[in-house]
């Protein structure tokens, strides 16, 4: 959302453009109520760091916005930078923290992340996944 962005451009994301010189683009989608179209733009007008795919903005399509990102970022930047760092909107970064990481632990054609074996279900809220899309329990 706006406010979340605008959040994230007056905290971390302002540390990692002044102090580091990195890029920060915000993906998103197309919004469900056509009307916000231009609200979008508008934003982007003035700060020129949106990324619009054309996919409808929801949960539901986080995996093709996430692989839009990817994709986008293979053919325009990968032979000119060394890391994509793509986190929701909700994330709040200790940017020193992230930079003392990536610098030790991350190699070249690496994704870091975590992995739990051994995770319940949501079926309900926001991240729920109903039985019918995985009726696995």
């Amino acid at each position: 959302s706006f406010e979340k962005r605008n959040f994230t451009r007056s905290t971390w994301a302002k540390e990692i453009s002044e102090h580091f010189k990195i890029p920060i683009l915000y993906a998103i989608g197309y919004p469900k109520d056509p009307h916000l179209q231009k609200d979008i733009i508008a934003e982007d007008l003035l700060y020129h760091d949106l990324l619009q795919f054309n996919i409808l903005e929801s949960y539901y399509n986080l995996t093709l916005k996430t692989t839009s990102v990817l994709l986008w970022y293979d053919r325009y930047c990968s032979k000119n930078s060394e890391y994509l760092l793509y986190v929701d909107d909700d994330v709040l970064i200790h940017v020193d923290k992230l930079i003392i990481y990536m610098h030790r632990t991350v190699n070249n054609d690496s994704i870091q992340g975590w992995f739990e074996n051994s995770v319940h279900i949501q079926r309900e809220g926001m991240g729920g996944v109903s039985v019918d899309d995985f009726p696995i329990d």
